[in-house]
């Protein structure tokens, strides 16, 4: 299957080769679990013990870096689940995963 990336997007170019809504919902739901994992594992080295690099980095810096990184991964999973259009960047117009998602349940409807 052929991905068009673009500043972190990967989108089907061939949508109407996926066969179900099912697969194309799969797909789709790729980016959203993926920042969530990101997040999750962020959060338990928030309130894991990261005393084994306090060494080597001064742990203010290794909780700064954490919580800097928790917040953007935040920020990315919550805006591409939310069913809008982005808004800013070389992906302003474009659909999120959320209404592409939402799109495909509503198509879906309609044909059955």
């Amino acid at each position: 299957m052929k991905l068009l990336p673009f500043d972190g997007n990967f989108t089907p170019l061939n949508t109407d080769k996926i066969d179900t809504a099912a697969k194309l919902i799969l797909i789709l739901s790729g980016g959203p679990i993926a920042s969530l994992m990101v997040v999750m594992g962020l959060l338990l080295l928030k309130h894991g013990d990261v005393s084994s690099i306090a060494g080597i980095i001064a742990p203010t810096a290794v909780e700064s870096f954490i919580d800097s990184a928790l917040s953007i991964n935040l920020f990315v999973l919550v805006l591409s689940v939310i069913p809008a259009h982005y808004f800013y960047g070389e992906i302003k117009g474009m659909e999120t995963d959320g209404l592409q998602i939402l799109n495909t349940i509503r198509s879906h409807r309609r044909k059955h």
